[in-house]
């Protein structure tokens, strides 16, 4: 099987970022709404989330979120597909609390403060780093 690549609108990228550096110093965290074809992740939209931990060290969705977000996704003939957070004060990799906290088969878009991102994939017990495309449409 290829592994998967994310592509993902250069817009959409910009929005993640723009949403990391608002939230800091604590991690932000949204949900990605797209579809699987293949070997290919192909994003159609975000939804910003709350972090109701409201931590600089973890996440956790506001189930609301999560809700609002699978309703829009539904609307749109699309499919709940990841989460993206960031790291502000660490590497775009993810953490321990990361991968015990994983599901397996979404999407993890991760951001450090400086504005790198990494994308990843829970693969058994471990991360898979994602091939990211970005593009302008």
């Amino acid at each position: 099987m290829k592994p998967l690549r994310v592509e993902i609108p250069r817009h959409i990228i910009e929005e993640i970022l723009r949403h990391s550096m608002e939230e800091m110093p604590r991690e932000a965290c949204g949900l990605i709404i797209g579809h699987i074809e293949g070997s290919r992740v192909i994003v159609k939209g975000i939804h910003r989330a709350g972090n109701i931990s409201g931590s600089q060290l973890l996440y956790e969705v506001d189930p609301q979120d999560i809700y609002r977000a699978i309703k829009e996704a539904e609307s749109s003939g699309l499919e709940l597909i990841g989460v993206y957070h960031s790291h502000p004060v660490g590497t775009p990799t993810p953490s321990k609390i990361d991968e015990e906290r994983a599901i397996p088969g979404f999407i993890y878009l991760i951001v450090s403060g400086s504005g790198d991102f990494k994308a990843f994939k829970l693969s058994g017990s471990r991360f898979e780093e994602l091939e990211i495309s970005e593009h302008t449409s």
